[in-house]
């Protein structure tokens, strides 16, 4: 998840400098209020995240046909690649972030 959206984050100083808008999925509580305290303008749904259910959370930033992000990242640790599949199902990103596992090669089932 989201995490407290600062630490191990790569994207948190980008997104603290830019003021950047957008969604974030966390599922602990504390960590969700320390997401909002740290980037205000970011929206954290604090909820589990699923294939079935991510377009929901996220409904804000594809509420339009191929929304376009400028970044797209995906680290839940779990079922990435199912959430990332649905996700480009419904919108379109310039960067996209995902964790790799090394120690899972491809073909991934």
């Amino acid at each position: 998840g989201a995490s407290d959206g600062q630490v191990d984050d790569p994207l948190f100083e980008y997104a603290r400098q830019a003021e950047a808008v957008g969604v974030a999925v966390e599922r602990d509580p504390e960590r969700c209020e320390r997401h909002r305290q740290a980037l205000p303008a970011v929206r954290v749904a604090c909820s589990a995240v699923t294939p079935q259910n991510v377009l929901t959370l996220v409904s804000d930033v594809v509420a339009t046909p191929q929304a376009w992000l400028d970044v797209l990242k995906v680290d839940i640790d779990s079922y990435d690649c199912p959430v990332l599949e649905v996700l480009l199902g419904a919108v379109q990103a310039r960067i996209v972030i995902v964790e790799a596992n090394p120690s899972i090669p491809p073909p991934y089932q």
